[in-house]
């Protein structure tokens, strides 16, 4: 991502990680970015059961 370390307080990701062949690079890239105390998010559905 295109962010400075340390240089966010907060990342969503919906309903995409589920889809990624390397997840865990998505989830390094948006530690990466956080500053400390930072928030990640992640939502996701199953969308079988719904």
């Amino acid at each position: 991502m295109p962010f400075a370390e340390g240089s966010v307080r907060g990342y969503r990701a919906e309903t995409v990680f589920h889809v990624l062949q390397e997840p865990e690079r998505a989830v390094a890239e948006a530690r990466r970015i956080l500053c400390p105390g930072g928030r990640i998010v992640l939502a996701g559905r199953d969308r079988d059961a719904s």
